[in-house]
């Protein structure tokens, strides 16, 4: 699906209703900022990936952690969803292909739904395939108007009559455009509306009264469109989300024996045939974990000769799990050491073996290991080898025994 498809995800929204001094697209929802889930999705989907971001949107880049691949542009002023897209376009390019728009605050999106809209749009050859949703409530979302089952506008609720009030369809701001047809129309819009914005919204009846086929791909599950304003939709949608995770768990060999007052983020992997009591609050990121230590041992490979000799190791001190990597490699100066997690340092050794990274890979473990709670410190000598020691915080599990406990990964 990848070849000719680029991804934009619109996640420069100031989020007002939010009450935050924190961007929207980073709250937090199962153990990852909201715009985690949209970048993933993406990611899976294949093909280009641009990110419009405000000007916070270094706090963003940051958040996400691993950027490889990623276009990021910024929106200085806050206009609207079709001023936001506009700004996409010189990462985007001029030249054919598919764009999919997926809106940053909208998590509960699948994989299989967007390849049914993004198959759907090209065999019919459409300029643009909008995904819709009907609701019992439409109130807060623009409106989808048609015209003997023909698309023929989104009309903004704001900006709604009451007639048009009463449709029950909706758009989801989740859009496939062809992309030349996409900025011929998006260059006619225009912010003549009560905001003062130019809505991505508009391109749609721009490209109807062009003649251009516009069709829909009606959602076969609502509640995947639901997007986050408020406090209130980020409750609900996290209800949505823990249940998922539960389920998941589940169909995977997990027994849960209270899964109402069971608490488990999205990110945290548990073990078959593990068994989880009432009142459980399970929190972290394997994937990261995992990560922080491919990038310890790594770093040990790296620094100790081919006859040398790696370890790991891990205990329980009191209420953490301590994992030691050691290793009989060349081992750094007492400098080294002391700068071994900043950003970009290379240290003697770096440059005597002449390895040719960045200087991250340690500063990704603390980063990764200070959000969750816990510590990684360095011992070393030259010539005689280092030793990394990680403490993370178990989770604070009320388990029917301690056999519970050490089966499967869960909490770390």
């Amino acid at each position: 699906m990848g070849t000719g498809l680029t991804v934009v995800v619109l996640a420069a929204g100031e989020g007002k209703r939010m009450r935050s001094r924190r961007p929207k697209v980073l709250h937090r929802l199962g153990g990852r900022p909201l715009i985690a889930y949209p970048v993933s999705l993406a990611r899976r989907l294949g093909g280009r990936l641009v990110l419009v971001v405000g000007p916070d949107g270094e706090e963003v880049r940051q958040a996400l952690g691993e950027t490889t691949n990623v276009h990021f542009v910024e929106q200085k002023e806050r206009l609207g969803t079709g001023h936001a897209l506009l700004q996409a376009r010189s990462a985007c390019g001029n030249g054919a292909g598919t764009i999919l728009v997926l809106p940053g605050d909208t998590p509960l999106l699948s994989e299989a739904t967007l390849r049914r809209l993004v198959d759907s749009h090209r065999a019919g050859n459409a300029a643009a395939t909008l995904l819709t949703a009907a609701v019992d409530d439409p109130a807060g979302y623009g409106r989808i108007v048609r015209e003997g089952g023909r698309v023929t506008a989104i009309v903004e609720d704001r900006d709604a009559s009451p007639q048009q009030r009463e449709i029950r369809e909706i758009g989801t701001s989740v859009y496939c455009f062809d992309a030349r047809r996409l900025w011929a129309a998006l260059d006619q819009v225009r912010a003549d509306n009560d905001q003062g914005e130019y809505y991505l919204t508009d391109v749609i009846g721009i490209l109807q009264r062009q003649g251009q086929p516009v069709v829909a791909v009606v959602t076969d599950d609502p509640t995947e469109c639901l997007g986050i304003n408020d406090r209130k939709q980020l409750a609900r949608v996290a209800g949505l989300l823990r249940q998922r995770t539960l389920d998941r768990l589940m169909a995977e060999g997990v027994t849960i024996l209270d899964p109402v007052t069971t608490y488990v983020d999205d990110t945290v992997s548990v073990g078959s045939d593990t068994v989880l009591a009432p009142g459980i609050v399970l929190e972290g990121d394997s994937d990261h974990l995992e990560r922080a230590l491919a990038n310890l041992l790594q770093n040990a490979a790296l620094y100790t000769p081919g006859q040398g000799r790696i370890s790991l190791k891990v205990r329980r001190e009191n209420t953490n799990a301590v994992l030691d990597v050691a290793d009989t490699g060349i081992g750094m100066s007492a400098e080294d050491a002391e700068h071994a997690f900043d950003r970009f340092y290379r240290g003697a050794g770096a440059h005597a073996i002449r390895t040719d990274g960045f200087g991250l890979g340690l500063a990704i473990v603390k980063l990764v290991v200070d959000a969750h709670g816990g510590s990684v410190s360095v011992s070393s000598r030259l010539g005689q080898g280092t030793t990394f020691t990680v403490s993370l915080p178990l989770a604070k599990l009320q388990l029917r025994s301690t056999e519970d406990l050490v089966r499967g990964r869960a909490g770390l």
